[in-house]
């Protein structure tokens, strides 16, 4: 007996085996029923199915998802983000390979080289014949030109110095020359402050609003004068704002004056810098008021001088005013509160032009008549400007006598 298992199985008699004529009866029917056709192209298909690895969709569906997020990032880079984290890979693709995949050692990222620009080639600069200016050089200080020194007189002659006048409820910078002063420059300014802070007026309409034992020690340097001020100048001193303002002018007008240049004044206390008054500070050098902060007054009378003499058959009166109303200043001369004259004027520049408004120029007068021996007292003044609830009143005067 073969034991072979796929040997052909014998149907055998069918007019012996029931069974073998029913199978056979069967089988013959339906193969009565199959129509033939042309199978070949979907044989092929079958064939290549059962050839195709089974992890081709796998990577159909990976490359799908590529695809979309090269998309999305396309849209955030047009949007302008380009903070966005990397996306997390898709789950389940390692799982799906058909044959495990042996894993590669990962290489770290390369860092991506930064390109550089070439440096353009610079041409040399050629060497300066003449050595360039020092980066440290002052210039020379300017040279005050207001007339701080009598005409014709020589550098050591009387001293500039500025006092504070009141005018109604405003104060102002007056200036008088008083004693000769020494000609090193330094040692003048020294005088000069001192005069300021301790000396007297010839105008008794003038003063000094600093307190008894004020002092200060001044040093002239390059480009910059040093006025330390002494603690019982300042400690204790109860002034106002604008008052305060117009001492602190007065140092800097009557230094800047002796010493011929207009250079800002350092001030200190005690060798520290410090708030002088609790309203001015001193962080900073402190120059000249001008314009509308210049503390001098809208008008002075320089000539003649306060108890001073002049000639009866060459009178000579004279001073400085500031274009405020029209360029007209009033002025009165009286001789014991009679007035002899009075009239109007103007100022002019040096050339005798034309000073435009808010300019300050000078002025000289010559009264009509000739005037007898006596005592005399002029006033000059601006205009009075009202503002509806005040009068401000710029003025000056001076008594002098009549030789």
């Amino acid at each position: 007996m073969n034991d072979d298992p796929t040997r052909p199985f014998p149907l055998g008699n069918d007019e012996d085996d029931p069974t073998a004529r029913l199978l056979r009866r069967a089988l013959t029917q339906e193969a009565d029923m199959i129509q033939p056709g042309d199978r070949l192209e979907a044989i092929t298909e079958e064939i290549d199915a059962e050839r195709r690895p089974r992890w081709v969709p796998v990577l159909a569906a990976v490359a799908g998802v590529a695809a979309v997020g090269l998309v999305a990032g396309l849209a955030f880079a047009v949007g302008g983000d380009g903070d966005l984290a990397p996306a997390a890979s898709p789950s389940g693709i390692e799982s799906a390979t058909a044959e495990p995949t042996q894993t590669q050692p990962q290489t770290p990222p390369q860092t991506p080289t930064q390109t550089q620009t070439p440096t353009p080639t610079q041409t040399p600069t050629p060497t300066p014949v003449e050595p360039a200016p020092s980066a440290t050089a002052v210039p020379p200080p300017p040279t005050a030109t207001d007339g701080e020194t009598p005409p014709g007189s020589p550098v050591g002659a009387a001293l500039p110095v500025y006092w504070v006048g009141e005018q109604g409820s405003r104060f102002a910078l007056f200036r008088e020359f008083g004693d000769n002063g020494p000609d090193d420059p330094a040692t003048r300014v020294q005088a000069a402050v001192d005069a300021a802070l301790e000396g007297v007026p010839s105008d008794p309409d003038y003063t000094s609003p600093w307190p008894d034992g004020a002092a200060a020690t001044t040093s002239l340097g390059d480009g910059e004068i040093t006025v330390d001020l002494s603690s019982s100048a300042v400690e204790g001193v109860s002034v106002g704002s604008e008052l305060a303002q117009v001492m602190v002018q007065q140092l800097v007008w009557t230094a800047t004056a002796a010493a011929l240049q207009d250079v800002p004044v350092r001030f200190t206390v005690d060798g520290e810098p410090a708030d002088l008054f609790g309203t001015v500070s001193t962080d900073q050098p402190v120059r000249r008021g001008t314009g509308a902060d210049d503390p001098r007054a809208l008008v002075w009378i320089t000539a003649p001088v306060e108890a001073g003499t002049i000639a009866a058959d060459a009178p000579k009166i004279s001073g400085e005013g500031v274009n405020a109303y029209e360029n007209t200043l009033m002025w009165r001369l009286e001789v014991d509160g009679a007035v002899v004259e009075e009239g109007f004027f103007g100022v002019s520049g040096p050339g005798g032009e034309a000073v435009d408004l808010g300019e300050r120029g000078s002025w000289t007068l010559r009264p009509d008549q000739d005037l007898t021996p006596g005592t005399y007292t002029l006033t000059v003044e601006v205009p009075d400007a009202s503002d509806g609830e005040t009068t401000v009143r710029s003025f000056d005067t001076k008594t002098f006598t009549v030789a």
